[in-house]
């Protein structure tokens, strides 16, 4: 990705931050109760990147990976749109060969997003056992 392509990964980010933002201000708040939480959902997005944890987090989701897929092939090919690539991402057929795709690319299996990263402690001895190993 170029450049301009990360600052516009970067753009669309924030501006998922402030919809949000916009979209959980509750009906009944006054208009200085919707401008102050308006101005915090700014704040936040402020400090939001794809290099930053949150950013990460939101690149983690579905619309996340469809956008950044999107966004690294939208030049080469122009008719390709982030909702087909959302589609394509949650049909199961389509989730599997992508999850081999990653295992080729990572040499590694995708891992369940819903258990655990290993704590710094497991990832030492991971790493002591496969210096003992080598050795």
């Amino acid at each position: 990705m170029s450049d301009a392509d990360i600052q516009e990964m970067n753009n669309w980010l924030r501006s998922e931050v402030i919809r949000i933002a916009r979209e959980n201000i509750p009906k009944n708040a006054t208009q200085s109760e919707r401008d102050e939480m308006l101005q915090a959902g700014i704040i936040a997005a402020s400090g939001v990147s794809v290099t930053k944890l949150a950013g990460q987090r939101m690149l983690a989701s579905i619309e996340g990976w469809a956008r950044l897929v999107w966004q690294m092939c939208h030049r080469n090919h122009p008719d390709v749109t982030v909702e087909q690539f959302r589609a394509m991402m949650t049909d199961p057929a389509n989730m599997r060969e992508a999850s081999r795709v990653f295992e080729d690319l990572t040499g590694g299996p995708v891992k369940n997003s819903e258990s655990p990263a290993p704590n710094r402690k497991a990832r030492r001895a991971t790493k002591s056992q496969t210096r003992r190993k080598s050795t």
